[in-house]
């Protein structure tokens, strides 16, 4: 319904509530917050923030004592007449910056998919990562990004039908932290890809390899930071 609670963990009482949002029906389904909060002490002020991704488009940071707006910063406004963008991917916290997907509602129509990067204290952003070149959509970052100490690696969708031109779609890409500068990726072998080929997981890091499992139900483990594949494992028959 697009209001977001904060619940007392023992008897589940309401202590605060706000709205955050509604993305009505259009070329996809209505839709509320999709986006899990990630809570995080700012490093401006001590104090416990709520970073959470809303239906309008926003980025939002609330204080956790009471739910009240500390800032809020543009992802992506959706269109009022078709169903374009919608906030399904989660914030990352690290290093001071937060960092959210950006992605379509349900390609239809695809939208250009990327990360940004804001300051954890004030939402400027930062840094903006595309999957795509400017006028070509597809690659949207459904799931969180994920972070070592030097890299953020996001999981990519796919891309438009027939495009001559894959980019950084049905990829795990390595980007630099703080400047989202990619520097390698592992894209999805031809022979493997099925329509609508998404990474829609979040990439997994463990040991020196980051991994993330495709919808046509294979888990690829690459190895860090060649992005080269180390082995495959298929865990789902789509």
């Amino acid at each position: 319904t697009g209001w977001f609670y904060k619940l007392n963990e023992q008897t589940g009482q309401v202590l605060a509530k706000t709205f955050l949002g509604f993305q009505p029906g259009h070329t996809c389904t209505a839709g509320g917050i999709i986006s899990t909060a990630t809570v995080a002490t700012d490093p401006a002020d001590g104090q416990d923030t709520v970073y959470v991704g809303s239906p309008d488009g926003y980025l939002y940071a609330l204080r956790a004592s009471d739910l009240s707006r500390k800032w809020r910063a543009v992802v992506a406004i959706p269109s009022t007449k078709v169903s374009d963008y919608f906030q399904w991917s989660s914030p990352t916290v690290t290093g001071g910056k937060v960092y959210i997907g950006v992605s379509s509602h349900c390609g239809n129509p695809l939208v250009r998919g990327g990360l940004i990067a804001y300051n954890q204290s004030t939402g400027k952003v930062l840094a903006r990562y595309f999957s795509v070149p400017k006028g070509v959509v597809g690659g949207s970052v459904w799931a969180s990004a994920t972070a070592s100490s030097r890299y953020i690696y996001v999981s990519t969708g796919n891309g438009a039908t027939g495009a001559s031109k894959l980019y950084d779609t049905t990829s795990i890409v390595e980007l630099r932290a703080g400047t989202l500068v990619k520097v390698a990726r592992f894209q999805l072998p031809a022979s493997q890809r099925e329509f609508d080929s998404d990474f829609g997981a979040s990439p997994a890091l463990f040991g020196s390899m980051v991994g993330a499992c495709n919808k046509n139900g294979v888990f690829y483990a690459v190895r860090v930071p060649s992005m080269k594949l180390a082995w495959e494992r298929r865990i789902a028959i789509n």
